[in-house]
């Protein structure tokens, strides 16, 4: 006998010795507690379990959190059961009549090791004594009321839960958010929405897509507008900006029902349990449904039976919907839901409403933006202040609108109106402008950058370069290598094989991928569209250091993302102090960017902080500069082993280092 078994069945003796109690109930066994730990090794979320036992006679209660494998350990299980009878004698002296489980065969398990034939057991469908305990633990690890779960709203059932979970399921794997952009307010016309139901926007931040609710179109343009004079707000005094924080603290009306998608343990703690234990529908490992509303600070409001029908039907409406439903920009669906078939009618106004009030019409405004645009592109300005100042030169005559007349010519004209153009109407200009000309190169491209699909979008990229080969002459194309910007024509093909390397990197072609940034940047030796900081980038997530510092010899622009990858290059093939010199360097160049490295560099709020009051006006671009540095660089710091910790500990070291003085904030994207 092991020494486990033999302290096992010692303690089983003196549980037994100690006289029944005719009154105790106990109850327990394995549950799931509402949180998660990251798995070592695949790096997935895995729910953290408990054994947990209560005497509901004197509610003394044990629980204690355990790994899966010791979850699924019998003999763990009953020595927790053993010990809350055994810990303190004095005070809880005495065994049960009766033991509710919910699991029967530990409940028998349990009775057979102790060899009491007496023992009562009852088979429970919850345990509600355990839940008590792990409610209050949860409200104690979020130091306040959660929000509360989804079968916490008025005759909200499982079954409701279910249909509303099915329908959610549906509608992300329609993946609305591939047509109708964030612009684009949709409209349910009938039936009758919840309060606060009657307009969506589909949300899409590539991380958490989900949909925003309204009240009213007046609402969501009324917030459009607050939102535009909040950010023209921003270089205001610090007197202003405490009153608009003021204003922000206030939690009044704007907040809304929102849906969203998210991985299971970003789900609200008490909703955890509904969907581990109960295997409702979901579509992915992040795309769990949330349903909620924001009331103020803590407070949140989940939807009722009815509101929980109404969505259900909603999101069924929006899976059954089609490209040619939304181009039409009114469509009817008549579904099942858990209050029976209702009918929706839904609509998207900016597709078909003409603006009243006097204002400009759609026409209007898209020539006007086609305009300007128009302007822009022929001027070949490097960058929006030349494009300014040339149209506030003294004497410069108006700009008037041109009026196209060959096929060409309009199908042009449509990719400049969909500059400015919100939303679906954009994707609309553009397809309309590839059926006009099949050689229109810019409409293949945007659309190409606008494309969720990757698959649908190199096929556009693609289908752009094919164009821009049939239309511009060979002995031109050569003359302008290495000089491709240039040319508004040749500009179009740096920008369609940009999309076109970013979207082989995406499918996985690293090769492919590197080959095109290679090509970008031969056609365009100045490099706008810094091709080379993307090849750099890949070269070193890749783990092709040899070609890496091939490229690190032979480019650099004096901007943060050539710094920063020499340093990790330095860091994985010199010596140390080699790589603190290169490090020194790049936190001479944007020191913003190695603490970014640190903490993960993708978070908005942390961005935020960076920042402190005597920064000089140029900080919020730097600030950016250095954002999207640490987003393109991460994946190869991350995939360095070490090289995180090292650049952490080398931002804690002591020695004073050199005054800032920026070598050159590199060139940004020139697209």
């Amino acid at each position: 006998m092991s020494e486990r078994a033999r302290s096992l069945s010692l303690r089983t003796d003196r549980f037994m010795r100690l006289p029944r109690r005719s009154n105790e109930t106990w109850q327990g066994g394995v549950v799931g507690l509402p949180f998660f730990a990251v798995d070592a090794e695949s790096g997935e979320p895995i729910r953290q379990m408990a054994i947990a036992w209560a005497n509901l006679a004197t509610n003394d209660i044990t629980l204690s959190s355990v790994d899966a494998s010791e979850a699924q350990d019998s003999d763990r299980v009953l020595d927790a059961f053993l010990d809350l009878g055994l810990r303190n004698r004095k005070a809880r002296e005495g065994r049960p009549a009766r033991l509710g489980v919910q699991d029967e065969s530990l409940g028998v398990f349990i009775k057979d090791a102790l060899r009491d034939a007496e023992l009562e057991v009852v088979v429970l469908p919850a345990l509600p004594r355990i839940e008590e305990e792990i409610e209050a633990i949860v409200r104690s690890e979020h130091d306040g009321p959660p929000p509360p779960s989804a079968l916490d709203a008025p005759a909200v059932t499982m079954e409701r839960m279910r249909a509303f979970a099915d329908a959610a399921r549906h509608l992300y794997d329609r993946a609305p958010w591939n047509d109708i952009g964030h612009q684009d307010l949709v409209v349910v016309e009938a039936p009758i929405a919840p309060d606060g139901m009657a307009c969506l926007v589909v949300v899409d931040d590539e991380v958490e897509p989900g949909l925003d609710f309204y009240s009213s179109r007046d609402q969501f343009e009324e917030e459009i507008d607050e939102d535009d004079d909040e950010f023209e707000a921003e270089d205001d005094d610090d007197e202003d900006d405490d009153e608009e924080e003021g204003e922000i603290d206030d939690l009044g009306a704007g907040f809304h029902w929102r849906l969203d998608y998210v991985p299971v343990h970003e789900l609200p703690v008490f909703d955890v349990g509904l969907w581990a234990d109960s295997d409702l529908p979901v579509a992915g490992p992040r795309a769990y449904p949330v349903a909620i509303k924001r009331l103020g600070d803590r407070e949140f409001e989940r939807p009722d039976a009815a509101r929980l029908a109404y969505l259900e039907g909603l999101l069924r409406a929006m899976a059954e919907t089609t490209e040619a439903d939304v181009d039409s920009g009114r469509w009817t669906r008549t579904v099942e839901t858990a209050e029976g078939a209702l009918t929706y009618r839904l609509s998207i106004p900016s597709l078909i409403d003409e603006p009243t009030d006097g204002r400009p019409s759609r026409e209007e405004e898209e020539r006007s933006g086609a305009t300007l645009s128009r302007f822009l592109a022929e001027g070949g300005f490097e960058d929006l202040d030349q494009a300014i100042e040339d149209l506030e030169r003294p004497g410069r005559p108006k700009l008037e609108y041109r009026v196209p007349r060959t096929p060409a010519e309009k199908a042009q004209d449509l990719v400049y109106r969909a500059q400015g153009a919100p939303g679906r109407r954009r994707t609309q200009l553009l397809r309309e402008a590839m059926a006009l000309s099949p050689d229109c190169v810019d409409a293949f491209v945007q659309l190409g950058e606008i494309t969720r699909d990757p698959a649908k979008a190199l096929e556009l990229f693609e289908a752009g370069l094919a164009a821009a080969e049939r239309l511009i002459p060979p002995d031109r194309l050569e003359s302008l290598k290495g000089r491709y910007w240039e040319s508004q024509q040749t500009r179009s093909c740096l920008r369609g094989r940009f999309g076109l390397a970013t979207t082989l990197q995406n499918l996985g072609r690293a090769d492919e991928a590197m080959g095109e940034y290679r090509t970008l940047m031969s056609l365009d030796e100045r490099d706008h569209a810094g091709a080379g900081h993307q090849l750099l980038a890949l070269l070193l997530e890749e783990g092709r250091d040899l070609e890496a510092g091939a490229l690190l010899d032979e480019a650099d622009d004096g901007g943060p993302e050539w710094a920063y990858g020499h340093s990790l290059w330095a860091y994985r093939n010199r010596p140390i102090a080699d790589a603190r010199k290169a490090l020194q360097v790049a936190l001479e160049v944007s020191p913003r960017v190695a603490r970014l490295l640190v903490i993960g560099g993708l978070d908005a709020d942390e961005r935020s902080e960076l920042d402190s009051p005597d920064e000089d006006d140029d900080a919020h671009a730097e600030v950016e500069e250095a954002f999207d540095c640490a987003m393109l660089l991460l994946p190869a710091w991350n995939a360095t082993p070490g090289a995180i910790e090292w650049l952490a500990a080398e931002l804690e070291r002591p020695e004073p280092r050199r005054s800032r003085s920026r070598r050159g904030r590199g060139r940004r994207r020139g697209r």
